[in-house]
């Protein structure tokens, strides 16, 4: 991939005003559309084809693809949007993210108690950690 191929997928998913991927998440009356999208729907909407990417290249374009949607995520929490990014888990155990906007209220709800699992989760992982530090500074 060159430097070249790097900026035309920056562009492409560039979430400024006319942005391609502005445009997957809002209408023209700058209104938000209703609808999640996994990360490879929304690289194809854009028009790129991830296909073509080997799997370094690929999880690059992901990184810049969730720093936008970070940027879009915050500018609806701004707004008082419902931005929602809803996690499907398949059968063979494995998990999509889907991104975007949903009137669905049980999919809000549960969005917000996944988030509050994985928030209680690291605020345990931290609480251990700051155990460990006590003791060995206590050591020292």
């Amino acid at each position: 991939m060159t430097e070249k191929n790097v900026k035309t997928i920056k562009d492409a998913i560039s979430s400024k005003k006319d942005g391609k991927l502005r445009k997957v998440f809002y209408g023209r009356n700058g209104l938000p559309k209703q609808g999640l999208y996994t990360n490879d729907g929304i690289l194809k909407k854009c028009g790129i084809d991830v296909t073509a990417l080997d799997e370094l290249q690929y999880m690059g374009v992901l990184r810049i693809l969730g720093s936008k949607l970070c940027f879009l995520r915050n500018e609806a929490k701004d707004a008082g949007l419902a931005w929602i990014d809803f996690k499907i888990k398949k059968s063979n155990g494995t998990t999509i993210a889907h991104h975007g906007y949903m009137a669905d209220p049980n999919k809000i709800l549960s969005n917000a108690a996944d988030f509050e699992s994985i928030a209680d989760k690291a605020k345990y992982r931290a609480t251990q950690t700051r155990e460990i530090a006590d003791i060995v500074l206590i050591d020292a």
